[in-house]
């Protein structure tokens, strides 16, 4: 059955205006875009918590009192079981009361005409921290130097600060407020987290994640899929190696030797790329 021609409008607005922000709405600003949701967070939570007294009742039966029951009992959890693999199974986005969005389905699918996050530029990017998708664009509130060089494919979320001559790649993503020191390099597919800060001369190789409310300083290293936690230091000349995840809030490189160690490998590298 074809979609009404206002119903179609009205959907594209949505959309639209959906895809116009930096992170999903809270139920009630998404109730006031001018389309019906299916909110499922009353109905699940339901299921959920039936479904765990259940599940409680269950340990604690003694079926060689009534067998029959236990059989009951069984039916009803394998029934609420069952409610919620349906709820998990629907395509589309759905918004919850908690404010949170639920989107199934492959991006290079229908998903993206069903809500946030998902247009025709959205990618998926497999990186050695886990899939994540991605879509790029550059927020109006970013403020970046004009001899910074930032691929077409990156996401500079608000607030973010880029400096002289930083070099950010293709499907990196950087949350809001951090701030990018002058000639930083971050290479293709690193995830920069909201409110972290790289210092001058820091380098994010490729596929790193660096959790939010980090500070990575001058000359750092951040590895190849190296993973910070959120609220580490990495000091100045510090490194986290490839692959690695770097000690929560630790700091790396604390010896002088390894700094200056750390410092010649970055010269050379420099000097071979």
């Amino acid at each position: 059955m074809p979609t009404p021609p206002d119903h179609r409008q009205h959907l594209a607005s949505f959309l639209a205006a959906l895809n116009a922000r930096d992170q999903p709405p809270t139920w009630n600003e998404a109730s006031t875009m001018g389309m019906q949701l299916v909110d499922l967070s009353r109905e699940e939570l339901a299921i959920r918590g039936s479904l765990a007294d259940l599940e409680q009742a269950d340990e604690s039966f003694d079926a060689i009192v009534d067998p029959s029951l236990a059989d009951d009992l069984a039916a009803d959890i394998v029934d609420h079981r069952n409610r919620l693999a349906l709820i998990e199974e629907r395509p589309g986005a759905y918004f919850l009361s908690t404010g949170e969005v639920i989107q199934h389905g492959p991006v290079d699918a229908d998903a993206y005409q069903s809500g946030w996050w998902h247009d025709d530029r959205t990618a998926t990017i497999d990186t050695p921290n886990g899939q994540r998708r991605h879509r790029p664009g550059i927020h109006p509130d970013a403020s970046i130097d004009p001899t910074a060089r930032i691929d077409p494919t990156a996401r500079i979320e608000r607030g973010v600060t880029i400096g002289p001559a930083a070099q950010i790649g293709a499907h990196v993503h950087i949350g809001r407020d951090a701030i990018i020191g002058a000639r930083s390099v971050i290479q293709d597919g690193a995830w920069i987290g909201s409110q972290t800060e790289l210092w001058p001369d820091a380098w994010v190789s490729h596929g790193a994640t660096i959790d939010p409310r980090s500070t990575i300083g001058h000359h750092a290293t951040i590895g190849a899929g190296a993973h910070v936690p959120q609220g580490s230091q990495v000091e100045p000349y510090g490194r986290v190696g490839a692959g690695t995840t770097a000690p929560a809030a630790a700091k790396q490189g604390s010896q002088r030797s390894v700094q200056l160690a750390n410092a010649v490998e970055n010269i050379m590298r420099l000097d071979h790329d």
